[in-house]
């Protein structure tokens, strides 16, 4: 199980980096609704809204990681 979470995650990140937003977003829609409150899927998402021009929203995203994990690298990146 957690395993295949950690591949939907990296997977979504492959789409982004490959262009196709939409797909990453149905591919880590399902890990973000499995682990609301998960670091990597949530910098995951806030990775595609960045990508997306959408620095605000992804702001939104990363604010309650770094106010719960301030110096948490994979939150820092």
């Amino acid at each position: 199980d957690d395993l295949l979470y950690r591949y939907r995650i990296r997977q979504a990140d492959l789409l982004r980096e490959g262009g196709d937003l939409a797909g990453a977003y149905d591919t880590l829609a399902p890990a973000l609704a499995q682990r609301p409150d998960d670091i990597q899927a949530v910098s995951a998402f806030a990775r595609m809204y960045t990508a997306n021009g959408d620095s605000a929203r992804a702001f939104e995203l990363y604010k309650p990681l770094l106010q719960r994990q301030p110096n948490d690298p994979q939150v820092l990146l």
